[in-house]
């Protein structure tokens, strides 16, 4: 997922930002992300806005598919 976590970010950058979080290195950082929804699927990703998590998606996808869901959870908060 890493390369299409990269070309998503980078084609997306005026929409919104990608971060990536090493939740084993940086436990006290993710814990909003982690106390929201722990599902022990890797790889794991929540979509935030205002700093809050507004959605929550596990496991590989396309790239078609990983930027809906992104999309959507962020045009969903907005309508």
């Amino acid at each position: 997922m890493e390369p299409t976590l990269a070309a998503v970010a980078a084609e997306n950058r005026e929409v919104f930002t990608v971060v990536k979080v090493d939740v084993d290195t940086a436990r006290q950082n993710s814990q909003r992300i982690l106390a929201y929804k722990q599902s022990g699927v890797i790889p794991e990703y929540s979509v935030l806005k205002d700093g809050n998590v507004v959605a929550h998606f596990t496991g590989s996808k396309s790239k078609a598919d990983f930027l809906q869901e992104i999309l959507g959870s962020i045009n969903a908060q907005i309508n």
